[in-house]
């Protein structure tokens, strides 16, 4: 969905586009800055010890993952590939769980959610109703003053009432 991609540049990436994959302006920090450097830290640095080692070795693959594959690439890796609680990855998986439909018709408040919940996927809405609404109510507010969606589309998206889908059944544990 075109809206969930521009809503995830604006709130992890806004230089996306333009940028090599990754960012120096803190080359010790183990926390990624990009998307790129969120792709290769979950998928191909997970079991390395944070320090200076991993957060070189993060950026020089984030750098070398946008050049050869692109930053389309790296987006669809990295919606594909991002957590939404319930063990539920990947953005389409996501939304079948949550909202009960596929991610290509989101509306701009779904959208809008679920770009909140790659951030914080334990403020889900079967864990934390109100709170996956508040976030995604701040989400909006985010958006709107950055320019990523008009006045209009903020109180309609504002507005919108979202329907969640009753959270599946735990499943039993195991005995033998």
């Amino acid at each position: 969905d075109p809206r969930l991609v521009q809503m995830t540049i604006t709130l992890f990436d806004p230089d996306f586009w333009a940028s090599p994959g990754f960012n120096w302006r803190q080359p010790a920090s183990s926390q990624p800055q990009t998307l790129a450097e969120r792709l290769v830290s979950s998928l191909l640095l997970s079991g390395e010890q944070p320090g200076l080692r991993r957060s070189l070795r993060m950026r020089l693959l984030a750098a070398q993952v946008t050049a050869r594959y692109g930053r389309v690439q790296v987006m669809e890796w990295y919606l594909n590939s991002s957590g939404y609680g319930h063990y539920a990855y990947g953005a389409d998986n996501a939304t079948r769980l949550y909202l009960g439909k596929s991610a290509g018709s989101l509306s701009i408040a779904e959208a809008a959610f679920l770009s909140a919940l790659s951030q914080t996927p334990a403020l889900n809405p079967f864990d934390s109703p109100l709170s996956a609404r508040d976030r995604t109510r701040q989400v909006l507010e985010q958006l709107v003053t950055g320019g990523t969606i008009s006045t209009e589309d903020y109180a309609k998206a504002a507005a919108e009432e979202l329907i969640f889908q009753p959270a599946p059944p735990e499943p039993e544990a195991f005995s033998p």
